[in-house]
C-alpha cells in the first residue's frame, strides 16, 4: 500500500487537524461499505436469474435497507423449503445491518482533534423527546479499522450466500 501523500492546501481554506492515519482509514471504511452495496446487488441479481442489466437497473440507487430487504425477500423465495439456509441469510444480513449501523455512526460524525493527539467523535442531535444531546467518544484507528474488518467478513458471508446458491431448474 503506498502511503497517500499530503500537501499545503490553498490559501483561505480551513481544513482538519485529524492525523492522516485516522482520515486513511474512515477512506477505507467509505470503500470496504460500497463494496458490502455491490455484493448485496451482486446477491440480488443472481437470485433473480443472472441479468445483469436488468438487475443493475432495478439496484442502482438502492439505499442499503432496500438493498437487504430485496435480498431477503428473494433469498426467502429462492429456498422456501431450506429453513436452515434461510436462516444462515438471516444471520448474515443480520450482521451486515449491524456493520452498517457502526459504519453510519463512524461516517455521520464530526471528527475533532484533540489534546496530546487525541481524536474524538462527535455527534449533535436535538429532538423533542431528548432535547440537546451531544456524544463525544475518543477514538484511535484501531476502532475504525475494527468497524473496517466487520464490514469486510459479512461482505465476504454475503458473497458466500451467492456462491451457495442452488443453480435454477
Amino acid at each position: 500500500m503506498t502511503k497517500a501523500k499530503t500537501r499545503e492546501p490553498p490559501a483561505g481554506t480551513l481544513t482538519t487537524a485529524i492525523p492522516m492515519e485516522y482520515l486513511v482509514s474512515l477512506g477505507r471504511l467509505h470503500v470496504q461499505f460500497a463494496l458490502l452495496e455491490h455484493r448485496l446487488a451482486q446477491l440480488i441479481k443472481a437470485l433473480l436469474g443472472g441479468d445483469s442489466v436488468r438487475s443493475t437497473i432495478a439496484t442502482a440507487n438502492m439505499r442499503f435497507q432496500t438493498l437487504v430487504d430485496v435480498c431477503s425477500s428473494l433469498y426467502r423465495h429462492r429456498l422456501l423449503n431450506a429453513p436452515d439456509r434461510i436462516a444462515r441469510m438471516e444471520a448474515v444480513l443480520g450482521n451486515a445491518c449491524a456493520a452498517e449501523a457502526q459504519r453510519n455512526q463512524l461516517v455521520h460524525s464530526m471528527w475533532i482533534a484533540g489534546d496530546a493527539g487525541a481524536v474524538y467523535r462527535t455527534k449533535i442531535n436535538a429532538g423533542q423527546k431528548k432535547g440537546l444531546v451531544v456524544h463525544d467518544e475518543q477514538m484511535t484507528v484501531e476502532d475504525i479499522e475494527a468497524v473496517v474488518s466487520r464490514l469486510a467478513e459479512v461482505t465476504f458471508d454475503v458473497m458466500k450466500l451467492g456462491q451457495e446458491l442452488p443453480r435454477p431448474e
